[in-house]
């Protein structure tokens, strides 16, 4: 299926904003043996805050690209026969509207990367990190239509 093929490209190379909006990128990782789906990553006080800023980072980006796409997931049926419209209504279903959809699982991925770095902000706040220094460790390039950031 090409649109699945263009729909990972697209996610690989819609760019990656670091802290500092330079497109750097964290690569974390575990031994051989760990889980899939796991990151082995070791914070400490001096890093905390750019770790938090690489998942905010990361979180905002694949919204777009999920809103982005949220209408090309559907499937209008092609015809008017049962088959036409049962293909649409399950292709539909699979990719953007069942509660386990391809769609819902990115979404759900999203939403534990915002509850990680909010993870990440108390901890940083035990830390000793101020709130000021936790805000402005990541500034949101998401603009609003009043024309000031998110």
């Amino acid at each position: 299926m090409d649109w699945l093929a263009d729909l990972g490209d697209h996610i690989r190379e819609t760019p990656r904003r670091g802290p500092e909006q330079d497109n750097n990128r964290i690569v974390v990782g575990g031994d051989a043996g760990s889980e899939q789906g796991t990151v082995d990553l070791a914070v400490d006080p001096d890093n905390i805050l750019q770790v938090r800023a690489a998942l905010l980072a990361e979180a905002e980006r694949l919204s777009g690209v999920l809103a982005e796409l949220r209408y090309g997931l559907r499937f209008e049926p092609m015809g008017s026969d049962p088959a036409s419209i049962a293909f649409g209504q399950l292709a539909t279903g699979r990719l953007l509207t069942n509660p386990d959809s391809y769609f819902h699982r990115c979404t759900q991925y999203v939403e534990n990367l915002y509850v990680g770095a909010e993870a990440l902000a108390e901890t940083a706040r035990r830390y000793g990190h101020t709130e000021d220094a936790i805000a402005a460790s990541f500034v949101s390039l998401t603009v609003t239509a009043g024309g000031s950031n998110a």
